[in-house]
């Protein structure tokens, strides 16, 4: 078989430009890799987040590439500094997953932008990360699935002549992009991933646990509605969950309203967290890994801040469960022997000194 070669875009995915090398050479996308990639399954994996050495030895020996310049058509290659180490089954965060079954992509973690897909069919590593939901190019706000019957981009099951109709219901797939607000927030917060920050500004693990938190408990919906009334944006009781599996639309909202909180200073951002009852335990349940701007600015602001004292009423209420589990642990104790027990715990909570 006679390789005809096209380089690599910037910031290509793996895929992409295997799907492009099917077309210079007029086949589908699984009979140019099943001949020119004998035994190397890339269409029923996630290719584009992770290969081992030995795959992107034999893609580079195969087709012509250097191995460096394969691996960098991989997340793990290219963004293994920014996200951390990369595995073949580890969840990785801010990476967006696809949901690989069969061939079929269940998840809507491939986004895309339609007037950089109408020039020519490239798809971009960094359209796989959380962060991203505009294309800087067009200034249009990405999509992930067929505007027509919601399913995800597979390249796999893609006509090489016509990559921009939909494989499942035949319909245009990409159209020119409409231009939507809030562009201006959301690259905002996507620079805050650069190596550039000033060293004071959000690191990932901070920004992903204020992002998860407005997807969690009650507090943190509450804040999200919030930000988003600042921004003039209606609030949304359908996201929940991890960060990475919420739909592209939903994220234009969320990533400019945390950008817009994050702009107004710590101060701000704090007297937030407090109006809404959200403490250091709160935030430490949505966090993972290391939070380096949480713990040095805004844990020790939440610690000194004068919170408004509880009243007597309050702490009944909240010890009233614990106190009756006690209870029932001692029950040979009389009612009254319980009820003085129960008085002097509030007490303490509340600094009496016992008479």
């Amino acid at each position: 078989m006679i390789h005809l070669f096209r380089w690599p875009r910037e910031d290509e995915t793996l895929s992409s430009w295997l799907y492009w090398q099917s077309r210079l050479h007029g086949l589908s996308p699984q009979t140019y890799t099943a001949m020119s990639l004998p035994g190397l399954e890339i269409w029923t994996r996630d290719a584009d987040r992770w290969l081992s050495d030995i795959a992107i030895q034999k893609i580079a020996c195969c087709l012509g590439q250097s191995q460096a310049t394969v691996k960098s058509m991989t997340l793990a290659g290219r963004y293994g500094e920014v996200l951390g180490e990369i595995r073949q089954y580890n969840s990785v965060h801010w990476i967006m997953p696809i949901g690989v079954y069969h061939r079929r992509r269940r998840l809507h973690g491939q986004q895309f932008c339609p007037e950089c897909y109408l020039e020519g069919s490239v798809l971009k590593l960094s359209w796989r990360l959380a962060w991203n939901s505009f294309c800087e190019k067009h200034q249009c706000p990405l999509i992930d699935a067929c505007p027509a019957c919601d399913e995800p981009l597979t390249l796999f099951y893609t006509d090489p002549y016509h990559h921009n109709v939909c494989f499942n219901c035949g319909r245009y797939i990409a159209s020119p992009g409409q231009k939507e607000r809030h562009y201006d927030l959301c690259m905002a917060f996507s620079r805050r991933f650069s190596s550039a920050v000033r060293a004071d500004a959000p690191d990932p693990g901070s920004l992903r646990t204020l992002m998860t938190l407005q997807l969690g408990q009650s507090q943190g919906r509450h804040l999200q509605s919030t930000w988003r009334s600042r921004i003039g944006a209606v609030p949304s009781a359908t996201a929940r969950g991890r960060w990475e599996y919420v739909r592209t639309a939903e994220r234009r909202v969320l990533i400019p309203a945390t950008e817009a909180a994050l702009q107004t200073g710590l101060k701000r951002i704090v007297d937030d967290l407090i109006g809404h009852r959200i403490t250091r335990e709160c935030l430490r349940n949505h966090q993972v890994g290391q939070n380096l701007w949480l713990e040095k600015y805004v844990y020790p602001e939440l610690d000194t801040k004068q919170r408004s004292p509880k009243s007597r009423s309050n702490y009944k209420a909240e010890m009233a469960d614990p106190l009756r589990e006690i209870q029932r642990r001692h029950t040979s104790a009389s009612r009254r022997t319980r009820r003085e027990a129960r008085a002097h715990c509030i007490d303490i909570m509340l600094g009496i000194p016992r008479q």
